[in-house]
C-alpha cells in the first residue's frame, strides 16, 4: 500500500480515509477493540510505517499518538499526511524500538503490529516496551500465527518484492516473508516471551481466514465488497493467519 500511495498519500487519505486494504482494516478493527483507547491517553506505535494506527488513534479516539520507525522515508511520509489531515495529536519520529528515546513510564499503551517477527532479540524488545509503559499499561501485538515456531538463520525475503511486508501466495498458500527472522508465533510461545519481559497475557485471538484472503484480492476499487466479504470469517471454524494479543505490564523489568 505504501508504494501505491507514494506522493499522493495525503490526497488519498483525505479522500478515502485510511488505506483501503482488507487485511489492514480487519487488523485495525480488532486491535482497537482489544486496546480500547481512551481520550487523552498517550499511545506509542512501534514500527508505525506510514502511521495507520497513529492516525486512527489521534483522529478517531482523541489520543496523543506517537509513531516510531527505523525507516526515515516512511516517517517523513507520515508527517506529510499528518500535516495534510490537520492531525495535531499524531507525532512521528525515527527511533529504534529496542532502544527508545523516551523516559520510563511515558505511555499508557503500546502497539507492536507486524514487527516482532522481524526482531531477533524479541524479549529484549518487549522489555524495552515494558520500560516505557506505565504500571498496568497495555500492549497489543499482532504477528503471523503459526503451529510451530521456526527460527531462520537468515531473514526471509520475498522473491518478487524484496522489502515488502509478508504476503500469502495464492498458488501454494505458503507465507513468504520480508525480513522475518521467524515464521511467527504460537499463543504459547508468545505468552512465554511476554512473561519473561514482565507482561501478563490477558487475551488473544486470530484473524484473517479464507474470506479475508479472498476479499483482499479485489484491491482498492473493490474494497467495499472485499471488506464485506471478509466479515464472513466469523463463520469459518479454526484459526486465522494472524495472531492478535493483549498483554498488561505486570511488573517492571530491571535494566
Amino acid at each position: 500500500m505504501r508504494y501505491l500511495v507514494g506522493r499522493w498519500a495525503p490526497a488519498y487519505v483525505r479522500l478515502f480515509g485510511y488505506p483501503l486494504s482488507v487485511g489492514n482494516r480487519q487488523r485495525t478493527r480488532v486491535v482497537m477493540r482489544l486496546l480500547a483507547p481512551r481520550q487523552g491517553e498517550r499511545v506509542l506505535d512501534v514500527g508505525c510505517g506510514i502511521g495507520y494506527y497513529v492516525f486512527e488513534l489521534a483522529t478517531r479516539h482523541g489520543c496523543e499518538a506517537y509513531g516510531v520507525d527505523l525507516d526515515a522515508h516512511d516517517v517523513a511520509l507520515a508527517q506529510r499526511i499528518a500535516e495534510a489531515l490537520l492531525a495535531p495529536g499524531a507525532h512521528f519520529a525515527v527511533d529504534d524500538g529496542c532502544a527508545l528515546e523516551y523516559p520510563a513510564n511515558s505511555f499508557d499503551a503500546v502497539l507492536l503490529c507486524e514487527v516482532i517477527e522481524h526482531v531477533r532479540e524479541d524479549v529484549a524488545l518487549l522489555r524495552e516496551l515494558n520500560r516505557v509503559l506505565v504500571p498496568g499499561g497495555r500492549l497489543v501485538i499482532t504477528t503471523p500465527r503459526c503451529d510451530e515456531v521456526v527460527e531462520y538463520e537468515q531473514p526471509k525475503m520475498t522473491l518478487e518484492f524484496p522489502g515488502l511486508c509478508s504476503k500469502q501466495t495464492a498458488e501454494e498458500g505458503e507465507r513468504e516473508a520480508s525480513g522475518h527472522v521467524r515464521n511467527g508465533y504460537t499463543v504459547e510461545v508468545l505468552e512465554e516471551r511476554l512473561s519473561r519481559a514482565g507482561f501478563q497475557l490477558h487475551r488473544s485471538t486470530s484473524i484473517l481466514k479464507k474470506f479475508s484472503t479472498w476479499g483482499g484480492r479485489w484491491g482498492m476499487l473493490g474494497f467495499p465488497f472485499g471488506y464485506a466479504l471478509s466479515m464472513l470469517d466469523v463463520f469459518v471454524p479454526g484459526l486465522g493467519g494472524s495472531l492478535v494479543a493483549l498483554a498488561v505490564k505486570h511488573w517492571t523489568v530491571k535494566h
